[in-house]
């Protein structure tokens, strides 16, 4: 509406900060401009003060869409679309009374406001932890307004007399006092229905903009709403183990009886890799590999462990690790030197078998036969086997091996005794036999044209 020439636009905000320090809640009352768009170059300015990391999150009755267009935070258009939808209380927008893009969503009539009253309790409950947790501040609502006291007054039925007082410390209204130059400062009773009080802080200024700037220089070192992608991303791993292109996922059970269990966290954009599924598959250890030849529990990507994973890991050790696995759709004229360097030292069985005993071949037997032949003694147990050669069956190989690295993993992991190099030379054996025979044979051509100095 229109008054001596000035335009009346009444705007509501509610500002609640998710994980920060300071927690916010916010309602601009009149604002007075000379024309009806002027008030958003007037409104945009203070509130970019609130903007990227000094605020988590937005409470608001409002219908419009101007804190859609100034906060880059997650919108939640009406009451329904809140209480069942997964949210993660930073950078998000809450419009309990609905939206101008949704008619449908919008409350404003008595028989809205009923409903309104009924949900309160599940409004509430979706609020209580951003309450409790966190201070809040009110900008532009009264204490006795009514959204307000319907939201305490179901959060207040909540709680204990001790719950509801640390609530107390947490509450901030902010009043707006026509030419009142200075601030001031008091301690206030908001009165429940139940007959209840719950002590608040009241904070009286002609001008919402120094508070603005006050909040403004609380601030997070990350945008919140990149703390929220994080947050998001940890809950996905949380409850999935399927890797995805922004997520690496290693078994959470092995993770958590290993004793050696470690936790490193990536978040940004990586200058050397495409995603944090690719920097996942940079961090990949030799051990890793050999695992899960055995094992086949990662998940993983082949192609992207051929890429990213096999040629860095290779260097470190000596060029002497099980590859055929990961390259069994990619021509060997495509792959990374370091596996072709590999592959062309890798082309038969006997390249796994020291020079020194290439003669050696047990003449009858099988891998049953040599446990049983060594029953205490498995290091003499994995030095046999791969003299079986054409005798050798890759199944019993395969079900040895799993058993070493599943019942007596410190037996391999152990350095000590020097089991490790021996079973790794026996999985390099069992990768070639499964994988690495049929794709000699496959890519036989290609192979020859292979020019790399070994």
């Amino acid at each position: 509406m229109y008054a001596g020439g000035a335009t009346v636009l009444p705007v509501w905000l509610e500002v609640i900060s998710g994980d920060l320090t300071l927690k916010i809640v916010l309602r601009w009352g009149r604002c007075l401009v000379g024309g009806v768009w002027g008030v958003f170059p007037l409104l945009n300015k203070p509130l970019k003060l609130l903007n990227e990391n000094s605020i988590a999150g937005i409470i608001t009755t409002n219908y419009d869409c101007l804190l859609e267009d100034v906060f880059e935070f997650e919108t939640y258009s009406s009451q329904d679309e809140l209480l069942f939808s997964q949210s993660y209380n930073i950078a998000e927008i809450y419009k309990i009374h609905g939206c101008v893009k949704t008619p449908s969503s919008i409350l404003i009539n008595s028989s809205d406001y009923e409903l309104i009253r009924l949900k309160n309790k599940y409004i509430a409950a979706k609020l209580l932890t951003i309450f409790v947790e966190h201070p809040v501040i009110f900008m532009g609502y009264s204490l006795q307004d009514e959204d307000i006291q319907g939201v305490l007054e179901e959060i207040g039925n909540c709680l204990n007399t001790e719950q509801l007082a640390k609530l107390s410390s947490r509450l901030i209204f902010i009043k707006w006092a026509e030419g009142q130059n200075k601030v001031q400062v008091k301690k206030v009773l908001i009165k429940l229905n139940s007959n209840r009080t719950i002590e608040a802080t009241e904070i009286s200024a002609d001008t919402f903009v120094k508070i603005f700037e006050t909040i403004h220089s609380n601030r997070t070192q990350l945008p919140v709403a990149a703390i929220r992608k994080l947050k998001k991303f940890m809950y996905s791993l949380s409850i999935s183990q399927e890797a995805s292109e922004k997520i690496y996922v290693q078994d959470v059970d092995k993770i958590l009886n290993d004793e050696d269990f470690q936790v490193a966290v990536g978040f940004g954009k990586f200058p050397d890799v495409n995603s944090m599924s690719d920097r996942g598959y940079v961090s990949i250890t030799a051990a890793e590999i050999y695992f899960e030849m055995i094992l086949n529990d990662r998940n993983w990507d082949n192609s992207r462990i051929a890429e990213k994973t096999i040629p860095g890991v290779a260097r470190g050790v000596g060029y002497s690790l099980p590859f055929y696995k990961y390259i069994q759709d990619i021509s060997p004229l495509l792959l990374p030197p370091e596996i072709q360097k590999m592959l062309l030292s890798n082309l038969n069985y006997d390249s796994y078998i020291p020079k020194s005993r290439k003669g050696y071949v047990i003449g009858e037997g099988s891998v049953k036969e040599i446990i049983s032949r060594y029953p205490n003694n498995v290091k003499k147990q994995i030095s046999e086997i791969p003299f079986l050669r054409d005798k050798l069956d890759k199944d019993d190989l395969h079900a040895f091996i799993e058993k070493i690295l599943l019942e007596d993993k410190t037996f391999y992991l152990d350095h000590k005794m020097g089991a490790r190099s021996s079973i790794n030379k026996i999985i390099r054996i069992w990768d070639f036999l499964e994988y690495g025979e049929s794709y000699c044979l496959k890519y036989s051509d290609e192979i020859k044209k292979i020019n790399i100095d070994l």
